[in-house]
């Protein structure tokens, strides 16, 4: 039996300022995606920060 090949899906992004940034669609979701990111990079806890898109419905992370 064939096992199903994994489809990996690039996650939205839009561009800010010169940067492209994943796009997140709600604020409950980034704010998870950052805690996630804190630990398995080792930062402190809430060092990452999200914010609403000025150039969209969706939200995205940033360093405070």
């Amino acid at each position: 039996m064939r096992k199903p090949k994994l489809q990996i899906r690039e996650p939205e992004k839009c561009w800010v300022n010169d940067t492209q940034k994943v796009c997140y669609g709600s604020e409950e979701e980034a704010r998870g995606v950052a805690r996630l990111v804190e630990q398995q990079h080792d930062l402190p806890p809430n060092s990452l920060a999200v914010y609403k898109c000025e150039h969209g419905e969706h939200w995205h992370l940033a360093r405070q």
